[in-house]
Parts: structure tokens; C-alpha cells; sequence
């Protein structure tokens, strides 16, 4: 059985949502990415106590910001 054709609009349509989709997914991974590294280096660091508090700010904000864009 083949597949019934899509319409110019539809077939437009699907690609802007699979497109946007996928760079919310990329966003997400790049977020996450840029967190692990960056406390990857402090870690490595004799961090200052207000630096480790900023640095877990930081990670709570970028946590929330990957939760938001999964919801």
C-alpha cells in the first residue's frame, strides 16, 4: 500500500515543526553541555566559597531553563 501524497502546504508545514523541534532538542543538549563543562573546569579550581555559590546558581538557573524547554 503506498503512502497517500502530501499537500506543497503540508509537506512544508511538517518540515517547519520537525525543524524547530529538533533545534529545541539541539538548545537543550548545547545548555546542558556548556553546564557540564563549565563545572567541570571550576571543579578542577580551588573555587572561593562565593564562587562556588555563584557557580550553583548558575546550575539551578540552567537546570530550570532544560526543564522548561523539555515541557
Amino acid at each position: 500500500m503506498d503512502a497517500l501524497p502530501l499537500s506543497p502546504r503540508t509537506d512544508v508545514m511538517m518540515t517547519v515543526i520537525l525543524s524547530r523541534y529538533c533545534q529545541q532538542r539541539a538548545d537543550i543538549l548545547l545548555t546542558f553541555l556548556s553546564a557540564s563543562v563549565t563545572g567541570a573546569k571550576e571543579s578542577v579550581d580551588t573555587a572561593s566559597p562565593q564562587r562556588r555559590k555563584e557557580r550553583d546558581t548558575l546550575q539551578k538557573i540552567n537546570l530550570r531553563t532544560i526543564k522548561g524547554k523539555m515541557a
